[in-house]
């Protein structure tokens, strides 16, 4: 089941303002992803990004954020997150013309990181060294890190 291109749009802005996708490296040299929709303290919008995500039949894992100090003044936050990669493509596939920004951009980039053949995350292989292999990663990654200065704007005027 498909939702409409306006639930779609409001996913989108969701995910432009708390939410994102982006490729990490760990120590060990190898990379991986993360598709994450929306964080968020308040528990309308998750249930509504959730509908959104069980309309298009997406396999997602949530979690309730209770690592805040222990003080009282803090909200219980949200998260949701893709965990499958055919869901993350087609997810990300969905939203991209919808995003803004670094966002799509990141989003780009980790959609690019997702569609490489049998990612060269497995380094034992024939005799290339790890850096040879993980080459395609590796520029998708570096891209992601460039932030250009934004230009400035009179947005007021």
């Amino acid at each position: 089941m498909l939702i409409s291109e306006l639930e779609l749009g409001w996913l989108a802005g969701i995910m432009d303002g708390e939410g994102g996708a982006r490729i990490y490296r760990r120590a060990n040299g190898r990379f991986w992803w993360n598709v994450q929709p929306v964080t968020n303290t308040d528990p309308q919008i998750i249930e509504r990004a959730l509908a959104c995500l069980d309309s298009l039949g997406l396999a997602y894992w949530q979690r309730r954020n209770t690592n805040h100090k222990k003080a009282t003044h803090y909200s219980v936050c949200y998260e949701v997150r893709i965990n499958k990669v055919k869901d993350a493509q087609r997810f990300l596939d969905l939203i991209i013309p919808h995003l803004t920004g670094s966002k799509k951009h990141h989003a780009e980039l980790v959609a690019a990181f997702l569609r490489l053949p049998l990612r060269t995350k497995q380094f034992g292989h024939g005799r290339k060294k790890p850096e040879e292999l993980a080459k395609p990663e590796r520029d998708l990654y570096e891209k992601q890190q460039f932030r250009p200065k934004p230009q400035a704007a009179n947005i007021l005027n």
